[in-house]
């Protein structure tokens, strides 16, 4: 039998034991809510985690790419496409390391020779600019001929330098006579010095062409 309870009004109402559809339909649209929020925070706490491994991820993508060393530039590049444009045999292994070998030593020489200090020269500039400004013409002309002396020098070391690592290089392509030889139909002897020199120069200098004479 149902309960009966007096309000404050004085008249006595029944509550059913079963509860009326209005409240049927609250208590379903509650753990309907209940439940969007729970796949919520399980949606979110998923794409978090995705995050997280994704960035950890990148994280190790990038330490391993910083750990591998430097790739490095290819110094025949020159040369194997002058072979192609001629026509001429590819460069075999033991030719390709030989001439790597010839190329590091040439700029390891430019290398020291550019950090070997020279005092000669700065000081003649400063002593040649002090004797033009104080009128002094026969300390001018003795400082022109000192700076003049150890451009030349600088010239020819380096012009001996090239020309050694050119020689070599020569010698690495003659166990190949077809690439010297085509070589040399299809750029001249200033065009095949021109392809040699950008092997260690990389751009050609003033005066080579490395068109076909």
């Amino acid at each position: 039998m149902p309960r009966v309870t007096k309000p404050r009004h004085g008249k006595p109402c029944a509550f059913d034991a079963h509860p009326s559809p209005e409240i049927h339909h609250l208590a379903n649209s509650l753990k309907e809510i209940e439940r969007n929020m729970i796949n919520t925070v399980r949606s979110v706490r998923f794409t978090i985690v995705g995050l997280l491994l994704l960035c950890a991820t990148a994280a190790s993508f990038h330490v391993a790419l910083a750990q591998q060393p430097p790739q490095r530039p290819d110094s025949l590049q020159a040369l194997r496409q002058a072979l192609v444009e001629a026509g001429a045999p590819a460069l075999s292994p033991s030719q390709q390391d030989q001439l790597i070998s010839l190329t590091d030593a040439f700029r390891a020489g430019q290398r020291q020779r550019a950090q070997t200090p020279n005092t000669t020269l700065p000081t003649a500039r400063r002593a040649y600019d002090e004797a033009v400004v104080g009128g002094m013409g026969p300390i001018a002309q003795s400082q022109a001929i000192i700076i003049a002396d150890q451009i030349s020098s600088a010239t020819k070391a380096n012009l001996l330098a090239e020309a050694d690592f050119k020689i070599k290089a020569v010698n690495v392509l003659k166990t190949n006579m077809d690439q010297v030889n085509l070589l040399l139909k299809r750029f001249g002897t200033a065009g095949f010095s021109g392809v040699l020199s950008r092997l260690v120069l990389g751009e050609l200098g003033p005066g080579i062409d490395v068109a076909s004479e």
